[in-house]
């Protein structure tokens, strides 16, 4: 169901942004997810009326634009405030998709300076049938060296997952001789 939400809802919202600047629409749609995030449970709340709900979040939204306050008060109005970051998500996979944009995620043990996101990004651009956007995530679990995450595929070259190669490695190794 939640799926079905977030496919109407934000073709909806795409559709109507299309037709001026969709990427300031975009962010400021990821804006207010980021706002709202900790108020989600006291939007849905039954006991706060739509009208006190509507006052809040018009207020708290005066400089967004109104297609963005219009979508929260919608998602309120049909309770369903807890589905605005799917709603996000979907609108702006359709906008990357429309846009032949990729999202190729950098993973490292820590944060990777401007300077070497853009080397990733100018070797990773060569193809030139989609626009590589890189995003670095950190997960210190890898140690070190990084992984490229691209739609379902990985290409990991992260230590932890070399010492794994090592450890399988001299598992098969025959010492008996």
């Amino acid at each position: 169901m939640a799926e079905i939400i977030a496919k109407r809802y934000g073709t909806a919202f795409y559709n109507a942004c299309e037709d001026t600047d969709i990427k300031l629409c975009l962010a400021q749609l990821g804006e207010v997810c980021s706002m709202l995030s900790n108020y989600i449970e006291a939007l849905k709340n039954p006991v706060i009326g739509y009208e006190k709900k509507q006052t809040a979040i018009v207020k708290a939204l005066s400089g967004y634009d109104a297609r963005v306050v219009n979508l929260v008060l919608l998602l309120i109005k049909n309770n369903h405030i807890d589905e605005l970051k799917d709603v996000y998500e979907y609108a702006n996979r359709m906008y990357m998709d429309m846009h032949n944009v990729k999202v190729v995620k950098v993973v490292s043990a820590r944060p990777l300076n401007a300077e070497v996101l853009e080397k990733i990004h100018k070797k990773l651009n060569v193809k030139k049938d989609y626009i590589v956007k890189i995003e670095n995530e950190v997960d210190p679990r890898i140690l070190g060296g990084f992984q490229l995450k691209l739609d379902n595929r990985i290409l990991d070259l992260s230590v932890v997952n070399r010492l794994r190669e090592v450890k399988k490695s001299l598992q098969n190794v025959d010492v008996s001789r």
